[in-house]
């Protein structure tokens, strides 16, 4: 449970990576982030606490999979 929800702040910020989310490859995350927006614009407490969940266990995984496509293009970059 979130003791206070800010839906201005996470409605921005969930807009926001939906498309960079997407733009990597991270779709479920994008389309998780979508319906973080969508929660916020309605005022969904509910809605947005059980996305907020979700949220917290795949951010983790969404950053290790950057971490590797990061090392992965930088180790291809060292071998020209």
């Amino acid at each position: 449970t979130y003791p206070t929800v800010d839906f201005g702040q996470i409605t921005h910020f969930s807009h926001r990576l939906i498309s960079s989310s997407r733009a990597v490859g991270a779709m479920s995350f994008g389309d998780l982030c979508a319906e973080l927006e969508s929660a916020g614009i309605r005022h969904d407490r509910e809605a947005m606490e059980r996305h907020m969940s979700e949220f917290d266990a795949m951010f983790p995984k969404v950053l290790d999979g950057l971490n590797e496509l990061l090392f992965d293009a930088n180790d291809k970059n060292s071998r020209r």
